[in-house]
């Protein structure tokens, strides 16, 4: 298994579990015709996946996650992170951008740890 083990730059501690794999990145959340973009970091351990940023936390169970896969044309042409998921109160399109990592590596890793992987091309 590679080591994709990064520290948190926020600075900021959090009340999460012992990570099994951890990136630094940029979060995109689109409400509406809104769109917000901000640092942040995804985390995931076997049970939970973690999207978390100065614009909010946002804990997604394994069995609310429909399929994790490559973003949509924006942010900067396909080289995001794309949730797609069952929690209503949640943006509908959130993405993440990994600063530090390939999008197919991280999408690669979650697959291993049993997250639903979308089939990439």
């Amino acid at each position: 298994m590679i080591d994709l083990q990064v520290e948190n730059r926020l600075g900021r501690p959090t009340t999460a579990p012992d990570w099994l794999v951890k990136w630094n990145g940029r979060l995109y959340a689109t409400t509406g015709m809104a769109e917000r973009c901000c640092p942040a970091f995804l985390a995931a351990t076997t049970d939970e996946l973690l999207l978390s940023g100065p614009s909010g936390e946002f804990r997604f169970p394994i069995r609310a996650i429909r399929k994790l896969g490559r973003g949509g044309i924006n942010p900067w042409f396909f080289g995001s992170i794309r949730v797609h998921h069952a929690i209503a109160d949640y943006p509908r399109s959130l993405q993440f951008r990994p600063t530090y990592a390939r999008v197919a590596d991280v999408l690669r890793e979650l697959s291993i740890q049993g997250y639903p992987v979308a089939r990439q091309p």
